[in-house]
Order: structure tokens, then sequence, then C-alpha cells
């Protein structure tokens, strides 16, 4: 039985599990351990609502000391965490932030942790003040500041200057002159299951839109008219996608082979977002065998998925 697939070239991965499906992945790689075998999980990412989180988190009962006690979990079974503060408009005045530090302070005390993050600002007070983390440039990143479609490898390779990592556009796997040119493949993530449209005009506004709701929920403000603005955008972008039904931007299996033969061999799953059956899916997909697979999660499940 081989249940991890297997590319061309050794390659990891980075979930999007983190206080979303942690009851599931945990057990996940609790079973693989038990039988030997390394599914190349490295790194897990997510956050709890704080102010430096972006993208839209689910409410969570959880506590601040419940989320750390998650944490630590994942580190003992050697998986680096990944804090998703990729929110745009991080503030000076925001750098404070009680639940947003306490959460990096108990991060840094381990190797092989993280920050996902948009703000030049929030990354270099990250690295000054947690010089333990690892900072990744987010994918928002390049969505509110050029466009993707207009994000070049210059673009990118200037990123290298302050961030330890940095995600990229997935539309890059089809553009041979940019792989060729970017200077530190090994400093670049791709994500394999990216959900959005190819070089989606609306993803700034997208990302923006969210980033300006979960502040609005955080603060307790009212959310209406952003919640109709963020209506408006899903749906453009179901009836653009009722109109071209094969556009999309995730990566085949001989996508990810051909990056990896050309030094790129650090991928991302997302999922933090998704249902828990989508989430499984393309666990099984991408980094799984899925037959074998399907009867792990039946077995942690209780159901067939």
């Amino acid at each position: 039985m081989r249940l991890v697939k297997r590319y061309e070239k050794d390659i990891d991965w980075n979930i999007g599990c983190l206080f979303a499906h942690d009851d599931f992945v945990l057990k996940v790689l609790g079973v693989c351990q038990e039988i030997g075998t390394d599914p190349k999980i490295l790194n897990v990412f997510g956050s709890i609502p704080c102010i430096f989180q972006g993208g839209r988190v689910p409410p969570r009962t959880a506590t601040l000391l419940d989320s750390l006690d998650i944490l630590s979990r994942y580190n003992e079974l050697g998986v680096g965490c990944r804090l998703t503060f990729s929110n745009p408009n991080v503030r000076e005045e925001d750098l404070s932030d009680n639940v947003s530090n306490e959460l990096l302070s108990h991060l840094n005390k381990s190797s092989g942790n993280g920050v996902i993050v948009t703000s030049d600002l929030l990354a270099k007070y990250i690295k000054e003040k947690y010089s333990s983390l690892q900072v990744i440039s987010s994918q928002v990143k390049p969505s509110v500041e050029v466009g993707l479609g207009n994000d070049t490898v210059e673009y990118y390779n200037n990123l290298f200057d302050l961030y330890d990592m940095v995600v990229v556009n997935p539309m890059k796997v089809h553009d041979v002159k940019f792989l060729k040119e970017i200077k530190y493949p090994e400093k670049v993530e791709f994500i394999a299951n990216h959900k959005c449209l190819p070089n989606c005009p609306m993803a700034g506004n997208h990302y923006k839109t969210v980033a300006e709701l979960c502040m609005k929920m955080l603060i307790q403000a009212d959310t209406e008219k952003t919640e109709k603005r963020l209506d408006d955008i899903m749906s453009w972008c179901l009836k653009t996608r009722q109109k071209y039904p094969f556009a999309g931007t995730s990566l085949s299996f001989n996508d990810i082979c051909y990056l990896s033969k050309n030094g790129f061999t650090h991928f991302k799953l997302e999922g933090r977002d998704n249902d828990g059956s989508v989430f499984i899916r393309d666990m099984g997909d991408y980094i799984f065998n899925h037959e074998f697979f399907t009867r792990l999660a039946f077995s942690i499940l209780g159901n067939p998925v």
C-alpha cells in the first residue's frame, strides 16, 4: 500500500487546516506516524479572530489558551504553524494588539513556525520582535498591491529582500520566462488548489472587502454595507464561472511535477474557509493516493467521504 502520492521530485505541503480542521488532520498525522509514513506536511496555516489576521475566519468558541494548545500539539508532532496575519490594513497603532502578539510570542518559542503577511509594516515588526519566525509574503500582497496579471518577476524578486518565502500567483506555472528568472525558486510557494479565477480582476477588491468585514466583526461595528459589497463580488464571481465553466487556477499532477523539476518544491493547500468535505477531498487528490486516503478518512469520520 502506498498512502502518500509520489511526484517526480520530493515536495512538501503547507495546509490550511489550522483552527479549522484540526481534529481530522491531527488524527491523520497520528496514523501516518504509527505506520511510518511521512506525508511531507511540514506546515499548517490559519488564524483566530484578531487584528492581524486576514481572510474570512469562521467564528470560533475556543479561548486563546485553547488556541495555544492546538499550536503546541502540531509542534509536538514536528509540524510548523503559520499564522495567516495577512490583513493588508495594519497600522502602527495596531502592532500592540494583545491576542495577535500572544500567538506570535507562543510560536516564537519553537522552531519551524512562521507568519503569512501582506503588510510590510507588520513583516518588519515581526522580524524585529519575533526573530525565530519565518515571514512569508501572502498571495494577498500582489492582489492588492499591483493586481494579478500585473505581478511581474521583478515584483516578486524584490519581495525576497524582506520576506523569507513568497507565495506566487498560481498562473505563473504557465510562464516559462517567469520560472527561469525568479531569483530563489527554493523560497517560492505555489497554491495547488487555488479556487479563484485566473488573474482575477476582482481579487484585490475581494481581499480588501474581506479584511474590512473581519475588522468590523471584531470590533462589533455595523457590517451591512460591507457584506453587501462582498455579496456583489461573489455574485460576479459565480456569473463569470458560469460563463467560463472550465476557467481556474488549480494545479494538475503534471503541473506540480513540472514545477518540482524546476526547483519549486513548496506547495500549499487552501482549506480553512472550505467545507470539511472539500478540504478532505483536496487532501486526497493532492497529498495522498485517493483510494487509500478515503478509507483512512472513513475510519476517522465514521462515514464515507
